[in-house]
């Protein structure tokens, strides 16, 4: 299973922690910002490509500066927390 856990500043808002895939509906003003950890375990025999996809829809209501298609930032790092057998 996975957990995650959000911490927000900047006076943005988000859910401070769940189970599962992220799937959080945040606040974001200009220059908040939300990070998000996720743990998981990974099948020790597992090989090939880990991959992290995020994406962001904002409501059609929603005023805003950017394009809804432009890139934010998404950083991910993968840390072992046992040995390897």
């Amino acid at each position: 299973g996975a957990t995650w856990t959000c911490t927000a500043s900047g006076g943005a808002t988000c859910t401070a922690s769940g189970t599962g895939e992220i799937d959080d509906l945040i606040g974001l003003p200009a220059g908040g910002v939300a990070t998000y950890v996720l743990n998981a375990t990974i099948d020790p025999a597992a090989i090939g490509t880990l991959a992290n996809t995020a994406s962001v829809t904002v409501p059609s209501e929603t005023s805003h500066s950017r394009s809804a298609t432009s890139p934010s930032k998404c950083m991910s790092w993968l840390t072992r927390t046992t040995a390897p057998e």
